[in-house]
């Protein structure tokens, strides 16, 4: 591909497992995530030739599509194409930086996808990035110094890769934004989606969150599921030096009396036991726990942003007002009850 140093408007495309289009449109012309949309492998191929030629009479920019063709052996139907305007300099052995923002933005939706779809599927399976599926045996290998043998013994593979047709969810281009616009998930989806939905700073917190509760669910160790899943809501509320025994009063104060019904006891404290006291955890409830918990936070928080929020300062103090508030209510009510 010849390069040139003008700026012009790239599309980097990302094999996408879990999800098959049930229509044929073309998205690239009008982008269902306004930077970023979902295309089949077929609707990529059909849409280069129109891409090179619907530009070559424009002054202002060139669309040109830069393909990762080590991706297409395999059978990848769906990829998360991602548009981007800059350079791409010859090679010179770095990575191009606009390489670097369009990655950064595929992992932002992706996660979305991710966490949306895993529980619209009844927390059964989701999809995500090509990287993001893993497999793994445990490999176990004895040796018998009488009879000088060796065993080695494979347990059955641990895996989240996508590889039967049933494995899939099949939706339009429509019933993904549909869904994505649901009452229950449209303020969480608009703020990875649309930039300047909320501040940048607030923005950036829920999206390093997202990405962590995604990163949870694709992990095929419990223990890290839970780790991975308390981080992503301490990533929400912890402020320097605040401990977790805050932290759970801000998620009390956020999810109000859903907070037992979440098990947040007991999914903090499995996190406890782990990390101080390193014990494992071989119970997957407890993981599933973890993630519906951080899930539902991560949602309560999105549509708690829309009250004129700005920052993770302001969203944590707005939090321990509510939390103060609400216990002076339940003492109130119980000095009542008493006299």
């Amino acid at each position: 591909m010849r390069l040139n140093l003008t700026n012009n408007v790239w599309w980097f495309f990302f094999p996408l497992k879990g999800l098959l289009l049930k229509d044929t449109i073309n998205s690239i012309s009008n982008p269902i995530f306004h930077d970023a949309t979902i295309i089949s492998r077929e609707q990529i191929e059909g849409i280069l030739p129109i891409l090179d030629s619907s530009n070559s009479t424009k002054n202002d920019s060139n669309n040109i599509i830069y393909l990762f063709e080590d991706d297409f052996y395999d059978d990848f139907d769906v990829y998360l194409a991602i548009k981007r305007t800059g350079i791409i300099p010859i090679p010179d052995g770095s990575k191009p930086e606009l390489l670097k923002k369009a990655t950064a933005r595929a992992y932002e939706i992706a996660a979305l996808l991710t966490i949306v779809y895993f529980e619209w599927n009844g927390h059964k399976g989701t999809c995500g990035l090509l990287e993001q599926m893993h497999r793994y045996n445990k490999t176990i290998m004895a040796y018998n110094f009488e009879s000088k043998g060796f065993n080695i013994h494979l347990s059955d593979p641990i895996t989240n890769i996508i590889e039967t047709p049933e494995d899939y969810l099949e939706f339009t281009h429509s019933e993904i934004t549909d869904l994505l616009n649901s009452e229950r998930y449209v303020e969480l989806s608009t703020i990875i989606i649309n930039y300047r939905y909320i501040s940048s700073q607030l923005r950036s917190t829920v999206i390093l969150s997202v990405l962590r509760l995604s990163s949870a669910i694709h992990s095929l160790d419990y223990s890290s599921q839970i780790l991975g899943c308390v981080t992503a809501i301490e990533i929400l509320f912890s402020e320097q030096g605040d401990g977790f025994g805050l932290i759970k009063k801000r998620v009390r104060a956020l999810v109000g009396q859903m907070y037992d019904s979440l098990s947040v006891e007991e999914v903090f404290n499995a996190r406890h036991l782990f990390v101080h006291k390193g014990t494992s955890i071989d119970d997957q409830s407890i993981a599933l726990k973890a993630i519906k918990l951080a899930i539902e936070v991560l949602i309560y928080y999105s549509k708690s942003t829309q009250k004129g929020i700005t920052s993770k300062k302001q969203m944590s103090e707005y939090l321990d007002v509510i939390y103060t508030a609400n216990k002076y209510a339940l003492n109130w009510n119980h000095n009542l009850l008493e006299n």
